[in-house]
């Protein structure tokens, strides 16, 4: 794909998922404003590893966003 159908394909996720994702963040961490940290994370994950949503289903997209968000938080909780 080309940088702007990349872009495109990001900014979709993120339209998607970032809701669901700062929800789970905060169900996982327990905190409200600790929840943004780890939605950032996980899109910069998302762009850095954007090719593997390339090979994978629709259905599958939104296991891998999830197991993003959780070694995000896991971190976090570690800490």
């Amino acid at each position: 794909m080309i940088k702007q159908e990349e872009k495109i394909f990001i900014e979709s996720l993120y339209e998607e998922f970032s809701l669901s994702v700062k929800a789970m963040a905060k169900f996982i961490l327990d905190d409200e404003k600790l929840a943004e940290k780890p939605l950032s994370l996980t899109f910069r994950k998302i762009i850095k590893y954007r090719k593997i949503f390339y090979r994978v289903e629709k259905i599958d997209v939104r296991r891998i966003v999830v197991v993003f968000l959780r070694s995000v938080c896991f971190v976090f909780l570690r800490k």
